[in-house]
Parts: C-alpha cells; structure tokens; sequence
C-alpha cells in the first residue's frame, strides 16, 4: 500500500518524555518526507506550541493542524479557520459561570483566562509560548 501521508498526535505519541522528538523518530519521518509523503501533526495545542515541536522535523511546507482541527496552519499562514463566532463564546462564558471554572480560551496566538492564578492553566502556560491575557469582553 502506497502511503501518502502521515499525521501524528504529539503528546504520549511523537514526544519522548522529555518534550522532544527522538532521533529514531526524526530519521524515520525524515525519509518518509524525503520520498513524498506528506508529514502533519494533530494536536489541541495552539500554533505557537506546536510550532516549537514541528519545527524540530524541519518541515516547515507542511501543515500543522492546531486545536484539534479547529485551525489548520502551513508556512505562517492560515489554511483554515473554524473560530467559534464572539457571541458564542460569550454565551458560554454565561452557561459555564456557575461551576467555578476558570474560563480560558485562545484566540489565535493568543490565551485569555478570567484567573491567571488557576494551578491548571499555570502548567499548560509552561507547555506554551502564547501570551496569557484576561477577559476583556469588549474585544470580543
């Protein structure tokens, strides 16, 4: 069977403990490429996390699908964009308020949370370079 493409989830799949990419792994995907396979990684992170990641297979031609498909990525550019509308987001802000939640969401490159003291979000923030902003409803 002739593959054509290859897409690989990153964490507990591609990344080693350590938060890289193996040797074994980067040759092997390296020849892949090399004979016209097409290389992408799948993954909830943002853009700007998993850019830190792809970019260690030196393949920047390739597609990175970001937030579980939600924006599809390649050479610095958009391919596709499926954002939640504002005023979606804004009702579910409403609907989550009584479960004591801190509510985050990303817009793009960058990261919005009510609390930036939330334990959760503190490590998810170490995992990315994004910018962590507060809620400004206005913008939305």
């Amino acid at each position: 069977m002739a593959y054509k493409a290859v897409f690989l989830d990153v964490d507990g799949t591609l990344l080693t403990s350590h938060r890289s990419i193996s040797p074994g792994s980067k040759e092997t995907l390296k020849r892949l490429h090399e004979r016209g396979i097409l290389i992408s990684v799948v993954t909830a992170r943002s853009p700007d996390a998993t850019a830190l990641i792809f970019n260690q297979l030196h393949m920047p031609e390739n597609p990175v699908i970001c937030f579980n498909g939600g924006l599809i990525v390649q050479n610095n550019g958009w391919l596709a964009d499926h954002s939640l509308p504002a005023t979606m987001v804004q009702d579910i802000r409403e609907d989550l308020k009584g479960f004591q939640l801190n509510f985050t969401f990303y817009h793009y490159r960058d990261w919005y949370a009510e609390r930036e003291s939330s334990k959760g979000l503190q490590k998810r923030i170490s995992f990315s370079s994004s910018v962590l902003k507060s809620i400004r409803l206005r913008y939305l």
